[in-house]
């Protein structure tokens, strides 16, 4: 993901970065209209303000300081063909596209600099007209850039609805395909455990469709979390509890029995708090701890009825969470059946207590939280 950010940020720049062309343009424009032999000085001075306009898609300040540079220069160096001063409107105008801070005092200071030098350098012949010619084209830039701003948000928008776009499809192809295998390898591992309690199979045939029914076991819970990959449930239990805009926990319970139905799983129970509003950030931590809990239901328990309970009684915040086991054998702590990785330290900081426990083929997750 962080490389194809790089290489959207990357096409980006490419797409938009005029700057250098414009810079270019603007001085092969200041070396034709020499009135003379192009001086060494005049060149230098040009320099700085094409250098500004090579950089400024990927080091806008930097090219912002050698466009402060060229002002000087054209101050203390001279210029005798100062073409190169519309490079400080591109700069405006990339500010503003890209909505950067101190963009308005830029918009200014651009015109009032470029005024100053000019007076300075010559004298104030045609002041009037050149303080029009140089405010209307920052005026411009500023239009143009405010405009550029609008597209450049637009684009960014028809992205994201196209991303989002694009995940529902997957998510329609995880639970089409889900629909179609999982309900065909269900039929045979019925099938196989029919076979293997018939009476009439032979004992030496025992163990092989014993073997044939845990590889099928097996196979249907790499189907399920694949088909749980494939709808990133891992991603949005990731992000559970840890965006910028937190949900509650009552928000948050309506999403976490989505995902379980999307998985195959029956979520019963509910959440009762009644008038008790929970501090914000024990909702906060109760959201990601139960979110944890959910996400081990998803990755490591058996498709069916589950329980998802919450509630509020006697200054604290009970939340229980059961299911059935997946596979045999000993539990492990950080795969389910004996807790989750890190909870028992969030709810320690929590001043609570936690307890995981496997019974008659149940998982059971209790957490309480003292509200204060």
């Amino acid at each position: 993901m962080v490389q194809r950010g790089r290489f959207a940020a990357a096409g980006m720049i490419l797409r938009q970065s005029v700057e250098p062309v414009i810079g270019v343009v603007v001085f092969l424009f200041a070396v034709a209209s020499s009135r003379s032999s192009v001086a060494l000085a005049d060149v230098m001075v040009w320099v700085l303000m094409l250098s500004a306009l090579v950089l400024l898609p990927v080091f806008p300040r930097v090219a912002l300081a050698l466009g402060a540079g060229y002002f000087v220069a054209w101050k203390v160096v001279g210029d005798s063909t100062p073409v190169m001063v519309i490079g400080g409107a591109v700069i405006v105008h990339n500010w503003f596209a890209h909505n950067r801070p101190w963009r308005i005092p830029l918009a200014i200071a651009y015109p009032v600099m470029t005024l100053a030098v000019w007076v300075d350098s010559t004298s104030l012949q045609f002041f009037l007209a050149n303080a029009v010619f140089f405010f209307g084209l920052s005026a411009v830039a500023v239009a143009a850039g405010i405009v550029t701003r609008g597209r450049l948000a637009r684009e960014e928008r028809i992205r994201a609805e196209g991303e989002q776009a694009t995940r529902r499809i997957r998510l329609l192809t995880a639970s089409e395909l889900h629909d179609s295998v999982a309900q065909t390898q269900s039929l045979v591992v019925m099938r196989l455990q029919e076979l293997a309690e018939h009476p009439l199979l032979h004992r030496e045939l025992t163990p092989q469709v014993s073997e044939l029914l845990d590889m099928a076991n097996g196979a249907t819970k790499e189907l399920r979390s694949a088909m749980s990959a494939l709808r990133d449930v891992d991603k949005e239990f990731g992000a559970v509890g840890q965006s910028r805009d937190v949900e509650s926990l009552a928000q948050q319970w309506h999403q976490f029995e989505s995902v379980l139905r999307e998985g195959g799983f029956e979520p019963r129970g509910g959440l009762d708090v009644g008038n008790v509003a929970l501090p914000r950030p024990l909702d906060h931590a109760a959201s990601r701890i139960l979110g944890e809990l959910v996400a081990n239901i998803i990755w490591h328990g058996n498709p069916g009825p589950c329980l998802m309970h919450g509630v509020v009684k006697g200054g604290k915040l009970f939340l229980r969470v059961s299911n059935d086991v997946a596979g045999t054998g000993a539990p492990r702590k950080e795969s389910g059946g004996q807790g989750i990785s890190g909870i028992e330290s969030r709810v320690a900081e929590l001043g609570g207590t936690c307890s995981f426990s496997s019974e008659n083929g149940q998982w059971l997750a209790e957490v309480i939280l003292p509200i204060r």
